[in-house]
């Protein structure tokens, strides 16, 4: 709470030190953000080429999500959620969302 009462809108926000590189998916949305807005300005007919057309993308890992198998889902809607709004909750989970 101090950092509300110091004036300084962005105290409590997560700093970085100055002279540290940036990690992989802030240069690669950096990158894809400039490239949308010059993709913008080339369909606008302001500017004739794209300049980040050439400038090579950080690869990121995507890890993969937390995935149930059939029987596991079966198991989980089957338990002690049986009768109450927890199971309505991880039924629809398991028919809409969860992949």
């Amino acid at each position: 709470m101090a950092y509300l009462l110091s004036g300084d809108r962005f105290a409590a926000a997560r700093r970085v030190k100055p002279g540290t590189p940036a990690s992989p998916s802030t240069r690669k949305g950096f990158i894809c953000s400039l490239s949308s807005f010059y993709l913008y300005l080339v369909l606008l007919e302001l500017i004739e080429l794209d300049p980040t057309v050439g400038v090579p993308r950080p690869k990121i890992k995507v890890k993969r999500g937390l995935c149930l198998s059939a029987n596991e889902l079966q198991r989980l809607l089957a338990g002690r959620f049986a009768a109450n709004a927890a199971w309505c909750t991880l039924a629809l989970l398991a028919h809409n969302a969860i992949r």
